[in-house]
């Protein structure tokens, strides 16, 4: 198991306290500063079926185009937004990371994730997303969010930035905070199991 692993296995087990698993009627609510989503509790199917519910290592998750070999990428405006309610209580910077894996090669390794009305920033691995001089800004859009490691183990790499991995991260301005954190398939054979956001301070 990786330092970042144990990090984020703690984190899950000290924050949430049992609070995993599908969303209530209005969401996923933030509990001491994190929010855990799990990508089957909506009916992603419904949206797009192109997505099938799998099982790992006795973990459920999502798989884009399972059967599908292809190596190329779908488009933003090609895809499904699968688009889960949350609500954030806490100010201040946010780092997403999502649980995932891929059943074939390198190319399988990213999906598209946004943060409805939040701007992203990137940052270097190890480096202080509360200095300004070392973010960078992305936007406010969907953006790439890939892995890099080999294919058929479960990883928390969470990337964006092509040849120059940056993390993710977005500010809460303002709070109570109700606004939807939406993945959508970008390469085939890409799965994920959690999509995670935590506040950095807590």
């Amino acid at each position: 198991m990786t330092a970042k692993s144990v990090f984020i296995s703690t984190l899950i087990l000290f924050s949430l306290q049992g609070a995993l698993g599908d969303c209530s009627s209005e969401g996923w609510k933030e509990q001491n500063g994190v929010i855990m989503i799990e990508p089957e509790g909506i009916d992603f199917k419904k949206i797009d079926s192109r997505w099938t519910l799998e099982r790992k290592n006795g973990e459920n998750y999502i798989e884009f185009e399972k059967d599908n070999n292809w190596s190329g990428i779908y488009k933003i405006d090609e895809v499904g937004k699968l688009c889960y309610p949350v609500e954030f209580s806490t100010l201040g910077w946010w780092k997403f990371e999502f649980k995932n894996v891929n059943s074939h090669g390198t190319e399988h390794n990213d999906a598209f994730v946004f943060v409805e009305g939040s701007t992203w920033f990137g940052v270097k691995e190890g480096r202080n997303v509360e200095k300004s001089d070392n973010r960078r800004r992305i936007g406010k859009k969907y953006i790439k969010v890939f892995r890099n490691r080999n294919p058929g183990t479960w990883a928390w790499d969470s990337y964006s930035i092509d040849h120059n991995a940056h993390e993710l991260y977005f500010k809460v301005k303002s709070t109570p905070l109700k606004t939807r954190v939406c993945l959508a398939g970008r390469s085939t054979k890409f799965g994920v199991g959690k999509l995670l956001l935590y506040n950095i301070n807590r």
